[in-house]
Formats: C-alpha cells, sequence, structure tokens
C-alpha cells in the first residue's frame, strides 16, 4: 500500500513539474501580429473585420511598450499581400518587440493607413531601445499616415525612419509629426508629403528623395543651418516639386544633384499662393524650374545655387560685394543699392530689378568708377546740335567764299 502511495506521488509530482515547465515556456509575446491573426488574451491590439469594403481593422487599447518591468508586450505589426489594414492608436503608443524589425512592415501589395481616434492626437509609433539597421516604418505597398508621433534611434545614412521602396505609394498627412536624429523619411517610390512636421535633430537629410514626391504646406527643421532639410538625389529620375516648405529657425536648405525639383506648381492655381518661404537649391548643375509661386515672391541664382524668399535677400547682399559675382533673378522685384565695380545682374523674369539706381531690363554690369564719372559728366543738351551748327557753318563758309568772288 504504501508502495503504491509512492508511485502515485512521483507521478502526480512528475504531472506538476511538467505542467509548470510547459507553462514557463509558453511565450509570453507573439512576436508579429498581421491582418490574418485573430487576437488573443493580453494583445494590446483589438482586431474586426473585414469589414464590408474589405478592411481590418486593428485598435490599441493599451500601449504596446516593451519593458523589462512589465510583462514585455511588444509588436511588430506586418501587413501583407491582399490585406487592406487601417490601424487606430487611440492614443497610445506603438513600439517593436524585435529589436531587428520595423515596427510596422508594410509588403508589397498590403495596404495600410493609421489613424488616431483618441483627441488630442497623442499616438505614437516608436522604436525600443536597442533597435538598430531598420526603419520604424518599412513599405513596399501603400500606406497612408494621417495621425501619429512617429520616431526612429537608428543612426545611418541608408535607414531612415519612414522608408518607402521603389513599390511604395506613401501619403502623410496633417497631424504627422516625425523626429529623429537619422534621415526621417527616404523615398524611393512616389510619395505626397501634405501638411505634415519633420524635425531632424543629426546630421542627416531630414527628407531623402530618390523616387517622385511632392510636398506641401509641410515645416521642417533640421539641427543647424548646415544641414540640407530635404535633398533630390541618388537618381537621375529623381523628381521633386515642392508647392511650400517653411521652417521656423534655419533656411530650408534643398540638394539637387541629380534629378529635376520643381519649385511651384504651374499646373495648380490653387497653390501659386504658396512659395518656398525659407530656401536655398544646391542644384550641382542638374534642372531646377522655378515657377512664378507668389505675388512679391524673389527667386534668384548665383551660379548651381538658387536662392528663393528669404534666404535670396541675404544672397544678394553677399553677392552685391563680390566684383566677379553674376546674379540671376529669376522671378519678383529686386532693388540692389551699394553694388560693387563689376557685379553684373541678369533679368530673366518681369519684375521690376534695379542696380544702384539703374533698371535692369536684360543684364547690367556695374561700370567702374572712372567709366562711372565719365558717363555721368554733366551734359548741357548743346551737344545734340552740333551736327546742325556744323552744317551751318560749313553753308556759312561756302556762302563768304562766294561773296568774295564776287
Amino acid at each position: 500500500m504504501k508502495k503504491t502511495k509512492r508511485i502515485i506521488f512521483v507521478i502526480a509530482a512528475i504531472a506538476i513539474i511538467a505542467l509548470f515547465s510547459t507553462v514557463i515556456s509558453l511565450p509570453m509575446n507573439t512576436y508579429a501580429f498581421d491582418a490574418t491573426t485573430n487576437t488573443w488574451d493580453g494583445c494590446p491590439i483589438t482586431k474586426s473585420g473585414p469589414d464590408e469594403q474589405g478592411v481590418v481593422k486593428m485598435q490599441l487599447n493599451r500601449n504596446a511598450i516593451y519593458n523589462s518591468d512589465n510583462d514585455n508586450v511588444g509588436m511588430d505589426i506586418e501587413v501583407k499581400e491582399g490585406q487592406n489594414v487601417e490601424l487606430d492608436l487611440n492614443g497610445f503608443t506603438l513600439m517593436n518587440y524585435s529589436t531587428g524589425c520595423a515596427t510596422i512592415n508594410v509588403f508589397e501589395g498590403g495596404t495600410l493607413t493609421i489613424v488616431d481616434s483618441k483627441e488630442g492626437n497623442s499616438g505614437k509609433i516608436q522604436q525600443r531601445e536597442g533597435t538598430t539597421g531598420v526603419s520604424t516604418i518599412y513599405n513596399a505597398g501603400t500606406v497612408v499616415i494621417k495621425a501619429g508621433e512617429i520616431t526612429g534611434i537608428t543612426k545611418s545614412n541608408n535607414i531612415a525612419v519612414i522608408t518607402n521602396t521603389e513599390s511604395g505609394v506613401l501619403t502623410v498627412e496633417d497631424n504627422v509629426t516625425v523626429n529623429g536624429s537619422n534621415e526621417l523619411l527616404n523615398n524611393k517610390g512616389i510619395a505626397y508629403v501634405n501638411e505634415a512636421k519633420f524635425e531632424e535633430k543629426g546630421d542627416f537629410y531630414a527628407i531623402r528623395n530618390e523616387g517622385s514626391m511632392s510636398i506641401t504646406g509641410t515645416t521642417v527643421k533640421t539641427s543647424s543651418s548646415n544641414t540640407s532639410a530635404i535633398g533630390n538625389i541618388g537618381s537621375e529620375n529623381a523628381f521633386l516639386t515642392i508647392n511650400s516648405v517653411k521652417s521656423d529657425d534655419n533656411p530650408v536648405v534643398v540638394i539637387n544633384r541629380d534629378g529635376m525639383t520643381v519649385i511651384g506648381s504651374s499646373a495648380d492655381q490653387s497653390k501659386l499662393d504658396l512659395y518656398l518661404s525659407k530656401g536655398v537649391i544646391d542644384s550641382y548643375g542638374a534642372e531646377v524650374t522655378l515657377f512664378d509661386t507668389a505675388e512679391g515672391a524673389v527667386a534668384v541664382k548665383i551660379e548651381d545655387t538658387y536662392f528663393v524668399g528669404d534666404s535670396a535677400g541675404s544672397a544678394i547682399e553677399n553677392a552685391k560685394t563680390d566684383a566677379n559675382a553674376k546674379l540671376i533673378v529669376l522671378q519678383g522685384d529686386v532693388e540692389i543699392k551699394g553694388a560693387v565695380a563689376g557685379f553684373t545682374v541678369v533679368n530673366e523674369g518681369e519684375g521690376k530689378v534695379m542696380v544702384n539706381s539703374v533698371e535692369v531690363k536684360e543684364n547690367y554690369t556695374v561700370p567702374s568708377a572712372e567709366v562711372a564719372k565719365k558717363d555721368e559728366t554733366p551734359k548741357t543738351g548743346a551737344e545734340n546740335y552740333l551736327p546742325v551748327l556744323g552744317m551751318v557753318a560749313v553753308v556759312a563758309i561756302v556762302g563768304i567764299a562766294i561773296l568774295k568772288r564776287k
């Protein structure tokens, strides 16, 4: 009897140990949550749908942040081919679980719309500490970001907070803020940036375009005036349209190294009142087109560098002191005083251009002091009658000679 009890006790102990081992070996987290996965217990995301339009609704119901002091919940969200997902941040924060994975990864053929239904637009998408070599949002499909603050911590020339690949179509709308110490947006596909805010805190481009991009009503801040805000580089097919962009601090510096940059849209008349309020475009010989974008807006060019709006004024002040400088006025009314001899101005626009009180219709070079002095010798107006007086004198001499013969 005792032997039987011992056997039963041993079997029970083994069963308890096995059960405990099974429990502690169960994963505390699911590493990826995609649109086809059902909601599981403890998941910070509630899923519903698809609805009649085939859209799966996913809503954060609490902060999904990796933290060693709690249940270590974190999400790497994947939207795969054929899936159409709406992610509602609901005022909470979403952070990746795997340090080697993007917080959100949208595959080619997948569609994701990011919204925030909570008043105040306080939702965030971030990277957990230790994340390296990946973007916060990586898109190869179609992504529309309508809300949220998106932050990245990876520091690399080749990694951006938001990466839009060759197959990607990305739209970043108002109520969206993107910040980090590396590139904020790297576009190789098609991207539309409307009324968003970008704040770059390192020494990288805030926005780098190698595909096709349109920027309208967007604020771009950089860490210093020496940091280029926008780069249109990397591909001869890169096409960038800037309808309006501004910065509260430093001028917006645009590098157009390989492709084509258009400032202002000639096709959309509703945007003609918008322009690059503070801008420097260094074209490196590549093509830059500046359309008339605002009444009174000034755009000038010195060698391969374009200066627009507020930045044009300081560029003109510097150029007028250089005897070898050539300033091309592309648009706007310009009045330049105190320009040194040798300074040349070309008026290619339709505005009124004045240099040292001389109106420039086409081109004008400030003369040297000697030439200017000679040109400025007072004239009585008699010089206009010299040819006539000469003829009268000749006639008089001939008449006198005839009278003497008689």
